[in-house]
């Protein structure tokens, strides 16, 4: 069953998952190589804020589409461990990162911003993490999840499916950037639930929306500046949609099945503290480098 995806692709859906709301913050249009160039439209003003940044976007095509479905997955994989990209293989997603020499055609995708969804930038005050979605609202979803790869396969029916992935940021010791990225979905009607209050003196009645995580799916990848990190979903000729990557990134538009790919920059900007003693001068990094 192909998922739907829904109008309004801007919106958050997961907003509710951020301890306090912060405005995103602005990334100008970047005129240089290797930036995400139109992707994010010319109404992006800079208003960088110190920390962590991470810019998203979503670019969607035909089922199937040579780039985004072979050509960004032939060059540079991500260092990710034997059984985490086994199981995420499994699980019906993929990862890489690119950077350097960008390929033409990714960058001439970049740059004109040419099938972009949803173009997000966030920075980290308060908040440790950010969810990006990637899909939704399906009115009806069916797929399978392996947990791990001793495990069986766990077929999920859900319905209202909202889904995405939690983005978490830090500063390697060196000044570069990881990320912590896990896929969740949410779905069904909106639940009460007790929780603690964020002055921690009391509790607090939230109305959410349930959710899944999956966090033995979640990966560290490390980010040099310039370096994207794309996660997708290996269509399959017959347009196979019962993986969990295929009911993140498969979705259909006036009857007919597309497929969507997520890119992801981060950076820092501010001062990078040495990890030991006497290891030099603090270094200053910033994004869009």
């Amino acid at each position: 069953m192909l998922c739907v995806a829904a109008t309004g692709c801007a919106h958050n859906p997961f907003a509710f998952l951020q301890r306090k709301a912060e405005p995103p913050v602005r990334i100008a249009a970047s005129r240089t190589v290797g930036g995400f160039g139109n992707a994010f439209g010319n109404a992006l003003d800079v208003e960088a804020a110190t920390g962590h940044h991470v810019q998203s976007v979503l670019f969607e095509r035909t089922l199937g589409d040579p780039l985004i479905n072979r050509d960004i997955w032939s060059r540079d994989a991500a260092a990710l461990p034997v059984q985490t990209r086994v199981l995420l293989e499994e699980n019906g997603l993929r990862v890489a990162v690119v950077g350097g020499n960008l390929p033409t055609e990714f960058l001439r995708m970049l740059e004109s911003g040419d099938g972009a969804v949803s173009p997000q930038a966030h920075t980290f005050g308060t908040r440790t993490d950010v969810v990006v979605p990637t899909v939704g609202p399906v009115e009806k979803c069916r797929f399978c999840v392996r947990a791990d790869l001793v495990g069986t396969t766990e077929t999920k029916s859900l319905d209202a499916l909202h889904g995405g992935f939690s983005i978490q940021p830090r500063l390697a010791d060196d000044g570069r950037v990881t990320l912590r990225v896990e896929p969740q979905v949410q779905h069904g009607e909106r639940q009460d639930y007790i929780r603690p209050a964020a002055d921690a003196t009391g509790f607090t009645l939230q109305s959410e929306l349930p959710q899944e995580r999956y966090a033995s799916l979640g990966f560290d990848v490390t980010l040099d500046p310039g370096d994207y990190l794309v996660i997708g979903w290996p269509a399959a000729d017959e347009g196979d949609s019962r993986t969990l990557g295929a009911a993140l990134f498969c979705v259909d538009a006036k009857g007919e099945p597309r497929q969507r790919v997520l890119v992801l920059r981060a950076g820092f900007r501010g001062e990078v503290v040495p990890a030991k003693p006497g290891a030099g001068r603090a270094i200053a990094a910033h994004v869009g480098r």
